[in-house]
């Protein structure tokens, strides 16, 4: 009976999260009565999700799926990898969490600083990409890839049916800094030994050409604009990118400058890279905020957090000159070793429209090319589906149209088309030898996370603060004598965010006759009815009169 049930054992593939958008990667990988999950991220909200912080995977299919699952396993440590952990791993179960040291110690500080509360239920286990992992029927091993930040991994996953490879996030990068080259030989053992029945590839660059550019030749151009600067230099750059931060600390120790780090997710990676022995820098190196003012203006480097233009992030701040320690001057040289993230350009424009305005000359993109990606290319693309040599191949990571090019570049490999899986967030993929095919759904839209509350920023909520967002609101108050039924002053209206009632006469005049008229057809009617008729009203008189829609509150008080 056993045998028999084990011969339909079915493996599958769940992509939870990552399929829809750049972040919340998330996917869980079945065979039978095992499972587990690959990842657990956090992701941005778009611009009309206001008021929420981030999104996290759905977590109903964890919840549903507890008991089999064996390990959460970790590619590396960004925040749209290991970012919901906090918020999902009680719905796992709390299973071990299997991760490189690096991103052992980034998850151990997310739970310190989100959820202490739990920290002591959970484990995390430090893994290298030479070990072997074992749950149940299934097995893991890990094999290295070049990224932005030290430690990652793709993943091989062999069950009784194949073998599924994962790239996570991925380059390769043949002159890298502070990490060895991607494990070719590794990677193109399994392609040549083991017939790989899926591949699952990072999708991030599918659009662009050629090859990415080496991270040893950002560093080199790096030092060379440095070397040249005679004043004071600040860079900006991702906090997670790792080794880019410690590159320019390198940079900085041999140009000898001091060091200031403003930005907390930048004094976190550093914090770690020190620990776990990435970074060997003198402690001198460092300059705390107090201290650089003491300093000659050709001896300091300023390392910030803010590429992006983000309103409170440390770059920010200095150039609205609200940085506690440094003010920008005549003199200062600002670097954002950073793409701009689509949607962040009229930010980092502004951004860097202050910072000229405060006497620094910015270098960025526009002017000179110095930062590079963390994910491959085109052909860094075709080559690990080269290597891997899969039957099938789902491109991962990404909007739906960066999937659907890179099935483009998967088909002129050779794939076939009937062979490469587009799927979306909750879809449950069955494969085996003889192919796959879509067998139903999990819940993943994505949860809000909005301060200490999870899940409960629904639509509802969402379009309030739209409406509010775009057009205010009005408050509308009415006392009444419950006895008589009759006003017991004149009806109040306030306006926020709508009209600037001095200059509105005419409009508030209008809606306080208007709220009289509705109160005397309803007044023997309930408080219900009573507040939806003004309500109704008003709503048509604005529209009418401004083609805007506020939202309206209304006040009754019985006395």
């Amino acid at each position: 009976m056993d045998r028999k049930r084990r011969s339909y054992d079915k493996l599958r593939i769940i992509p939870i999260g990552g399929l829809s958008f750049i972040g919340a990667n998330c996917t869980a990988i079945e065979y039978g009565n095992d499972a587990i999950i690959i990842d657990a991220g956090m992701g941005f909200p778009s611009l009309d999700h206001l008021g929420v912080d981030y999104v996290i995977p759905n977590p109903r299919y964890m919840q549903q799926n507890a008991k089999k699952i064996k390990g959460l396993v970790i590619t590396h440590g960004h925040l749209d990898h290991i970012g919901g952990i906090p918020k999902l791993i009680e719905p796992m179960g709390f299973p071990t969490i299997f991760a490189s040291q690096f991103a052992k110690e980034l998850i151990l500080n997310k739970f310190d600083s989100d959820a202490k509360d739990i920290a002591h239920k959970v484990h995390v286990k430090t893994v290298t990409a030479d070990e072997t992992l074992r749950f149940g029927k299934i097995t893991i091993e890990f094999f290295r890839v070049n990224h932005s930040i030290p430690e990652s991994m793709g993943v091989i996953i062999r069950t009784p049916k194949g073998t599924i490879v994962h790239t996570g996030d991925y380059k390769f990068d043949n002159s890298p800094v502070n990490e060895p080259q991607a494990d070719y030989a590794k990677i193109a053992r399994v392609g040549a030994e083991e017939e790989v029945l899926c591949l699952m590839s990072d999708s991030t660059n599918s659009y662009r050409e050629g090859h990415s550019l080496s991270e040893s030749e950002i560093a080199n151009r790096l030092e060379d604009v440095l070397a040249e600067v005679e004043g004071r230099v600040v860079v900006a750059t991702f906090g997670s990118m790792v080794n880019r931060i410690v590159e320019l600390l390198k940079i900085a120790q041999k140009l000898n400058r001091k060091v200031l780090i403003s930005g907390r997710s930048m004094q976190v990676a550093i914090r770690i890279a020190q620990k776990i022995g990435y970074l060997d820098v003198p402690k001198t190196l460092f300059v705390k905020g107090n201290e650089i003012k003491k300093l000659p203006d050709n001896k300091v480097m300023i390392l910030a957090t803010g590429s992006q233009g983000e309103h409170l992030a440390a770059l920010a701040r200095m150039a609205r000159n609200e940085h506690r320690d440094i003010k920008i001057k005549n003199g200062d040289t600002v670097i954002l070793s950073a793409s701009v993230i689509p949607g962040n350009g009229a930010l980092v424009q502004a951004l860097i429209d202050e910072l000229y305005q405060l006497g620094a000359d910015v270098i960025h993109n526009e002017i000179m090319n110095l930062h590079t990606t963390g994910h491959g290319h085109k052909e860094e693309q075709k080559l690990m589906i080269n290597l891997v040599q899969p039957k099938l191949f789902m491109p991962i990571h990404g909007f739906k149209s960066f999937l659907m090019e890179h099935a483009k570049t998967a088909e002129s490999m050779g794939i076939p088309k009937k062979n490469i899986i587009i799927a979306g967030d909750g879809d449950i993929i069955e494969l085996d030898k003889f192919g796959w095919k879509k067998s139903g759904r999990v819940p993943a839209k994505p949860i809000n996370v909005s301060g200490s509350l999870v899940g409960d920023v629904g639509n509802i909520i969402l379009d309030d603060r739209q409406q509010l967002a775009s057009y205010g609101v009005v408050v509308f108050e009415l006392v009444i004598d419950k006895k008589t039924q009759k006003l017991m002053s004149s009806p109040r209206i306030q306006s926020r965010g709508f009209v600037y009632m001095k200059t509105s006469k005419e409009l508030i005049s209008k809606s306080l006759e208007i709220i009289g008229e509705e109160y005397e057809k309803n007044k023997k009617k309930g408080m219900d009815e009573i507040r939806d008729s003004v309500t109704k009203s008003l709503r048509k008189y604005y529209y009418s009169v401004t083609e805007r829609e506020p939202m309206i509150l209304g006040v009754i008080t019985y006395l």
